[in-house]
């Protein structure tokens, strides 16, 4: 190959090496999938405390994000020059600070501040530019939920068993043998599918990087997810209102449970969504349904609720004379017994060798 043609090759060869296959889930339960690539000629850029660090992105097997600090802002002025009296005004606006975790391709982990990144994502459609940000802050009038932003990027061709993988033993007679599992981690809501493995009842879970995490398991028409069975009923209570003001795709929100771990922390909803109304779909399977976790924090100021994200475990699509699946809460499940890098989930049992 002639030098010149080599040089008008290059460009084509750099961004076709920098091509991956793989997917990006956002916070509001959406996912696109397709071919991830940055900037041609760009790094990953991580700040750690004083130091700063590039990295190529095929050394990367995932990148997670999670909500470092979320708060609603206002602006404000001092009412008089020289004193500390303030006076706020205009609407509040949200503002999210995001720290990021990158796993790389040889188990290795890495954690600190990215800095604001361009993907590619290249579908069969169109390319969609996707940001990552390490702070976001929004309008006036605008709400955390709304503020949305990538919370996993994975790819693809390192999905297989690593040092970050947890074995699951999961036990759960009421279902099927061979459910399908998956996990939500506390705070940015991320989606762990769990892959299965020969033997039954054992699963390879991607590593929550230390987070705690909810588990929902489907067998057929039925799922099951693991959750305090007592109700906390003045939160129920107050999350059911802030449902009802809640507005987006699915017009029926079924709320089954809510946890808050204590006064400070964030409030999980578990809630069932179904969509009862007209959709686009022009076919007999026409009703979205989804069993998703809602995030809540507690405005203390203003004593109210603000959705600041969601995740979902599984979701489908039913034609109206379809039942929906059944859903149901189960303190089995809830309870997590960790044995080294082994989870044992559902009856009492000792997890078999692997």
């Amino acid at each position: 190959m002639s030098l010149a043609i080599a040089l008008l090759l290059f460009p084509a060869m750099l961004q076709a090496e920098a091509e991956r296959e793989g997917t990006v889930q956002f916070s509001d339960g959406e996912t696109v999938a397709g071919k991830i690539s940055l900037t041609r000629g760009r790094s990953l850029k991580i700040h750690q405390g004083k130091k700063l660090m590039a990295l190529a992105l095929e050394r990367v097997r995932e990148i997670r994000f999670d909500p470092e600090e979320e708060k609603m802002e206002q602006k404000w002025r001092f009412l008089v020059a020289g004193q500390t009296q303030k006076e706020k005004w205009g609407d509040p606006y949200p503002v999210r600070h995001l720290k990021a975790t990158i796993l790389l391709t040889n188990d290795e982990r890495i954690e600190g501040h990215l800095y604001t990144t361009l993907f590619y994502v290249e579908g069969k459609e169109k390319t969609r530019k996707v940001i990552a940000y390490a702070k976001q802050r929004g309008k006036q009038g605008q709400s955390l939920d709304t503020l949305v932003y990538p919370n996993v990027i994975r790819f693809h061709e390192d999905a297989r068993s690593t040092a970050a993988d947890l074995r699951i033993v999961f036990r759960y007679p009421e279902l099927e043998e061979g459910a399908e599992l998956a996990a939500l981690t506390h705070g940015a809501l991320a989606r762990l599918a769990a892959r299965k493995t020969e033997t039954a009842g054992d699963y390879l879970l991607p590593s929550p990087l230390g987070h705690e995490f909810f588990v929902g398991a489907k067998s057929g028409n039925q799922i099951v997810v693991g959750w305090q069975e007592q109700k906390q009923e003045k939160l129920f209570k107050r999350v059911t209102e802030a449902l009802e003001i809640t507005k987006d795709f699915f017009d029926s929100r079924k709320l089954i449970g809510v946890y808050q771990a204590d006064p400070k922390a964030d409030v999980y909803a578990l809630v069932m969504l179904t969509r009862t109304g007209k959709t686009t779909l022009g076919r007999a399977k026409s009703q979205p349904w989804r069993v998703a976790i809602f995030r809540w924090k507690y405005q203390k100021d203003e004593d109210r609720l603000l959705l600041a994200g969601r995740g979902f475990f599984f979701r489908g699509i039913t034609g109206r004379a379809d039942k929906i699946p059944e859903i149901a809460i189960s303190e089995k499940l809830w309870r997590k017994r960790q044995k080294g890098e082994t989870i044992l989930i559902g009856e009492e049992e000792e997890p078999k060798q692997p």
